[in-house]
């Protein structure tokens, strides 16, 4: 997954962030903070790269937070 957060496709740099981000893998961070900042493609639909690692982030912090200490 992190491998394809580099396509040159912005669809499956869009759909890498969301599944790094559904993987609950803390180490998916840094790639979901670099494509937050640095990718504003946009898909076919119209939906930023940035966008998506933004919520990827989002449901990252939402499973560790909800994991028992």
């Amino acid at each position: 997954m992190v491998r394809a957060t580099s396509h040159p496709d912005p669809e499956m740099r869009f759909w890498a962030a969301r599944a790094l981000g559904a993987s609950g893998d803390e180490r998916a961070a840094e790639v979901l903070t670099r494509l937050a900042s640095d990718d504003h493609s946009t898909t076919r639909s119209g939906a930023r790269v940035s966008t998506a690692a933004k919520t990827a982030l989002k449901t990252l912090r939402r499973i560790h937070d909800r994991e028992p200490r």
